[in-house]
């Protein structure tokens, strides 16, 4: 074999050898890209997964809390009317007897006595949480992302609420005020969960939902 057609078959074995360790190590980046990506799309559907569930189970508490603290609020917002700044009623006996008889696990016979029964939403954020300390809140679809940060902030203010109706519980006094304050708080409260079990959960499920069948 001539020295020209050995250098000849020298290179073509060095090109082949150079083309089979570039494919190597493209075909290695592609399957590490690969690897990763899945595992981010393994995460975002586990965190979605684990949203899902959480806002479920909140919403699905919600009711009974809803209308137990709804009737407390409409007995305040009558009884408020009856009474003065010192919590003496100041109407008839004929006059009250129909809210005695509406409300009377909340007022004592004689209608100077109110007790407060209220229920807390307590309303878990475990899940969102851990989405956002993880970071993976970043790699999610802009409007899912949006609609569940919309769907928690107003959950977190329906349960500031909850600290709120605590506190002015702690400072009741015997005045008209503390009653005021706390039937406001309650109805504000009311409102935001109202809204946010009838609307933005169902908003966000059904975001959700359609991520995760992608």
């Amino acid at each position: 074999m001539s020295a020209e057609k050995r250098n000849k078959i020298e290179w073509l074995n060095h090109f082949v050898g150079f083309v089979s360790v570039v494919l190597g190590v493209l075909m290695a980046f592609w399957l590490n890209s690969w690897n990763e990506s899945r595992k981010e799309s393994d995460s975002i559907e586990t965190a979605l997964q684990n949203i899902r569930i959480e806002i479920e189970k909140n919403q699905g508490g919600m009711d009974s809390i809803i209308t137990k603290n709804k009737r407390q609020r409409d007995m305040l917002e009558e009884y408020l009317k009856y009474i003065d700044e010192d919590m003496e009623v100041r109407v008839s006996k004929e006059r009250l007897n129909p809210l005695l008889a509406q409300y009377g696990e909340y007022l004592t016979s004689d209608g100077t006595g109110v007790k407060i029964n209220l229920e807390l939403f307590q309303l878990s954020e475990v899940a969102w949480v851990t989405t956002h300390r993880t970071g993976i809140l970043a790699a999610i679809d802009f409007e899912l992302a949006f609609t569940l940060e919309s769907t928690y902030d107003l959950q977190e203010k329906v349960n500031s609420f909850d600290d709120t109706i605590i506190s002015e519980l702690r400072n009741i006094s015997g005045k008209k005020d503390s009653f005021e304050k706390i039937y406001r708080a309650l109805d504000i409260e009311i409102n935001l969960a109202t809204q946010l079990k009838e609307r933005q959960y169902p908003k966000a499920l059904k975001a959700i939902s359609e991520q995760l069948q992608r």
